[in-house]
């Protein structure tokens, strides 16, 4: 158990490894409870294992930024991801804008207690869909998770990152205002993207941090701050690597030392159907080979949104 009061226990990775100078570390996975948020404070926090060059799509999250095709394709990548064990979901109310988290909704909509959304705010959106710039005011932070809350279908977000820092809202006043709708339940848990170590710190002293996210460019070659790495790994904050599946497999298996003993989160932004293709004969959580639509034909309704 970490300083934090979580709980966990590390699993080796055994599927094939690429020759590399450090084994794969023993990464947990951050996944708590499906519905409950991201952790659980005080209680048990479920470890898989996870190997940089091969991961298992039970500690692989799925995002929306680059789905491609029709909406009857973005909704079968998104249930295929689903029946091959991806359970940790994350979109943003400015990709699209906001299509993607009603695509997202309508997908996953029976299978919503066995899931974590994600989604983000950050930017003031103009009616014709284009960006005006950030905005982390209080009351534009209580608008948006409002309306994503409603496009997404659920009462509830398990985590809601702050996407673009706003230089005239100060990060408490940030997260102030995510604490209120913390308190009000609608949001469990709160993240946010590429901060500086001041911004961490700042927000952290108000609100507990859960996930830092880096969005991977087109290059494998990420510089990290590691006395943010360090302070993330201190306080039990995930680290969170978003891309396209061939820069997140060579950051990783080129991370692995800098990131061995921290909770990471590879977030694969699946344009094609192809990018799922990687992971063949992957298990999903009941330990069965899962079939494409595997979502459709569940059985157990979700108790509640």
């Amino acid at each position: 158990m970490n300083s934090q009061g979580y709980q966990y226990q590390p699993v080796l990775c055994t599927g094939p490894v690429v020759e590399q100078a450090v084994a794969p570390p023993r990464w947990p996975s951050l996944v708590a409870a499906p519905g409950q948020g991201i952790y659980t404070p005080k209680g048990p926090l479920p470890a898989l294992s996870h190997c940089p060059c091969q991961p298992s799509l039970k500690q692989l999250g799925l995002g929306t930024l680059a789905l491609a095709g029709s909406r009857d394709d973005k909704l079968r990548l998104i249930r295929r991801a689903y029946s091959l064990g991806v359970r940790y979901f994350e979109t943003a109310e400015a990709e699209g804008p906001f299509h993607q988290e009603v695509l997202l909704g309508e997908a996953l909509a029976k299978v919503r207690q066995r899931v974590h959304i994600a989604t983000k705010f950050g930017y003031r959106i103009r009616q014709d869909g284009s960006l005006a710039g950030p905005d982390s005011g209080p009351d534009h932070i209580q608008g948006v998770v409002e309306a994503s809350l409603t496009r997404l279908g659920i009462n509830r977000l398990d985590l809601l990152y702050q996407e673009q820092q706003d230089p005239k809202v100060p990060m408490e006043k940030v997260a102030g205002a995510v604490a209120d709708l913390v308190q009000a339940g609608k949001v469990a848990a709160f993240g946010l993207c590429a901060p500086s170590l001041d911004q961490l710190r700042r927000t952290q002293a108000v609100l507990k941090v859960s996930a830092v996210q880096w969005q991977l460019g087109h290059s494998a070659d990420v510089v990290l701050d590691p006395r943010l790495l360090a302070l993330c790994q201190t306080l039990g904050i995930a680290l969170v690597f978003k891309g396209r599946a061939a820069v997140l497999a060579a950051f990783l298996a080129k991370a692995a030392p800098t990131l061995a003993g921290a909770k990471v989160l590879p977030v694969l932004d699946a344009g094609y159907q192809q990018e799922l293709g990687l992971f063949p004969g992957r298990m999903d959580n009941s330990g069965a080979e899962a079939e494409p639509g595997a979502i459709e034909e569940s059985t157990a309704s979700p108790s509640g949104p």
